[in-house]
């Protein structure tokens, strides 16, 4: 069975770019959120994409943003 923590929706165009173009990991679908119309992209949650996620934010958060 498939649930919603499978996958991961960015809603980042910074961690978009960072995702796609720094580590080359390939998004399954992007849509628009049906209440805020906000652009997103669904990436599946693999151990590449969780070890991704925690450089992304240790890098912004030593960064200072």
């Amino acid at each position: 069975m498939v649930n919603d923590k499978d996958y991961f929706y960015c809603y980042s165009m910074k961690l978009f770019k960072f995702l796609r173009m720094d580590r080359g990991i390939s998004y399954i679908c992007s849509g628009l959120h049906e209440k805020t119309f906000q652009k997103f992209w669904q990436f599946k949650r693999t151990e590449d994409m969780n070890k991704a996620l925690v450089e992304f934010s240790q890098r912004h958060y030593d960064a200072g943003e």
